[in-house]
């Protein structure tokens, strides 16, 4: 899914309207932030709500405030009012009680405050768009985790999570029924939301965050009250904290505690693995491919991370890559994950790219040949299309490039579908790839007037041209087998491009140093690592990959992928050959 552009104006979703939102508001004083709440929801919600409000020993003149509201408008407004200050926990779960079954349940906490129209709409559209969603969360800008706003521009608009801030919280109907008010064993203390989040998930639903919708949040006012301006450092706080967590750890596991905390919540992601090969492969990748494939396979089980191989496709580069395109949107992937048949991948990197939840990402790897740069590069003459390489980058750091090589790539398959829609112009009135035309790698010429480039900056423009950023994840560093050098990838983790543009000590004029090398590299998995690491999983797993690299398996001593131009596939009437 593109980015959506910031500074348009807010297109407000219509297919709502009929959608009814019960929305419950514990107070417990701060009577200005309180009305300017409410005044906001008035001005800028339009579909169906009714508003639960939970007056839990307010002494600032709230409850009488909410009463006058009430009487003016009691089909709209209900108030509850609490014995003394029973806790968060208590009064939302009044505020629950009291909502009965009308619509889905919004759970709002007090400090916050629409600034916008469309919001809740927003958020209600996305959370209808699918009957696996339980619940879903608006970012803002206080918050822990992916709902935060500073984090947009490393998520897509609207993703999964694996817990949601219970700032706002808006609840399918039928879901908040089925799982019940919040924990009363949380009152007074912190991680109820988490508690909350898990009993979501626990039921069968998926909870997702809608990046379009965006709510003001000052954060922790109530403890602000009791703890002073600075309540997250205090002792009081911090205890509390512990005491939530302590509780969250003895009613799910430690486990369960901890996986709320990986970066991204893989469940329901699908990964079509794929390595397009020219004529046979490496050994040693073989190995280390079917070791580090396996090693993300495990990972997966306890991820949710579904994982599919393609087999290996003998033909030109061009012609390879756009059919596993193709099998990847007729098996419904999520992303499409390119390695190449002479690539050293490090252990876990699948699981650490889409950790990254962009939409184009690459490990970093260096080419085979001097001056051996890493395969990044940047256009700095937007008008010829000349590229030129990356010389310098930062260790261990996310980067946006202008291009990358697919030798190690994950891409999103929503970037091949918006392809698919656009036209992209050529020389002359000829046109370099029609709507619709199931087309994205190239050897040619991806804008008018520029040289001519490969088949992986060629996708690279397109998806550019579509609205997508391609970015290089450092920290994920591949081996790059190939006569007569190959590339130990520590061996770059503290070496920049001199001058000259020559990195120093890599040429292997023998197989059996490569070899050598290839077994000293950390990270890497080698045949004897792969040996150890199997065990006795041996049978189903091992025949998928004998299955996928069957036939291909080499001596070491072919000249690795075809990669010149005259052995990329061209365009002869609109088809690549």
């Amino acid at each position: 899914m593109a980015k959506k552009k910031r500074g348009k104006k807010v297109k407000l979703v219509t297919d709502v309207a009929s959608s009814k939102v019960s929305i419950v508001i514990p107070m417990w004083n701060g009577l200005d932030m309180n009305q300017r709440l409410l005044e906001s929801i008035r001005r800028f919600v339009s579909l169906p709500y009714k508003l639960f409000l939970v007056d839990d020993g307010t002494t600032d003149g709230t409850g009488e405030w909410l009463d006058t509201l009430a009487a003016a408008n009691p089909q709209r407004i209900k108030v509850i009012h609490m014995p003394g200050n029973q806790g968060f926990v208590q009064a939302t779960n009044a505020g629950i009680a009291a909502a009965k079954g009308e619509g889905h349940l919004l759970l709002l906490n007090n400090d916050t405050q629409f600034l916008r129209p469309g919001t809740i709409e927003m958020m209600v559209h996305a959370l209808e768009s699918s009957p696996d969603l339980g619940a879903v969360g608006p970012v803002t800008d206080f918050a822990m985790g992916p709902q935060q706003m500073t984090m947009n521009n490393v998520y897509p608009e609207f993703h999964m999570a694996r817990f949601l801030i219970g700032f706002c919280i808006l609840v399918k109907n039928g879901v908040w029924q089925k799982v019940g008010p919040l924990d009363a064993q949380f009152n007074h203390l912190c991680n109820d939301d988490l508690d909350y989040s898990l009993r979501i998930r626990e039921a069968g639903f998926k909870l997702g965050v809608c990046r379009s919708a965006f709510i003001h949040h000052l954060g922790g006012a109530s403890f602000q009250e009791l703890f002073g301006p600075n309540p997250y450092q205090t002792p009081q706080w911090q205890e509390k904290d512990r005491q939530g967590r302590s509780l969250l750890v003895q009613k799910w596991g430690q486990e369960k505690v901890d996986e709320l905390f990986l970066p991204v919540d893989f469940s329901g992601m699908r990964v079509l693995v794929s390595v397009p090969a020219w004529a046979s492969i490496y050994p040693e990748a073989y190995a280390n491919h079917m070791g580090t494939f396996m090693d993300e396979m495990k990972k997966a089980e306890k991820t949710g991370l579904q994982l599919e191989f393609a087999p290996l496709i003998r033909s030109a580069i061009c012609c390879a890559r756009n059919e596993l395109v193709r099998t990847a949107l007729r098996r419904e992937c999520t992303h499409l994950f390119f390695m190449d048949d002479d690539m050293l991948m490090p252990e876990g990197a699948i699981h650490k790219l889409l950790a990254r939840n962009v939409d184009v990402v690459s490990g970093l790897c260096h080419l085979r040949t001097p001056p051996h740069f890493p395969s990044m590069f940047i256009d700095p003459d937007h008008s010829t299309g000349k590229i030129f390489y990356i010389r310098d980058w930062p260790e261990g750091q996310m980067i946006q490039v202008d291009n990358i090589g697919s030798a190690c790539v994950l891409i999103r398959t929503e970037v091949f579908k918006k392809i698919m829609t656009m036209e992209f112009p050529g020389d002359d009135g000829n046109v370099v790839k029609a709507k619709g035309e199931d087309l994205w790698y190239l050897y040619g010429k991806a804008r008018p007037g520029e040289h001519t480039v490969g088949e992986d900056v060629f996708f690279c423009k397109l998806a550019r041209d579509a609205g997508y950023k391609i970015w290089v994840d450092t920290s994920v560093q591949f081996g790059h087998i190939g006569p007569p050098q190959i590339y130990d990838t520590n061996y770059f983790k503290n070496v920049k491009a001199q001058d000259n543009g020559q990195f120093p000590g890599l040429s292997y004029t023998s197989y059996e140093a490569a070899r050598d090398l290839a077994s000293r590299s950390d990270g890497l998995l080698t045949p004897e690592k792969l040996a150890s690491r199997m065990g006795g999983d041996t049978g189903e797993r091992a025949d998928l990959f004998k299955r996928l690299y069957a036939g291909v398996i080499g001596d070491g001593k072919h000249p690795g992928s075809v990669s010149a131009a005259g052995n990329r596939g061209k365009r002869i009437g609109g088809s690549p050959v």
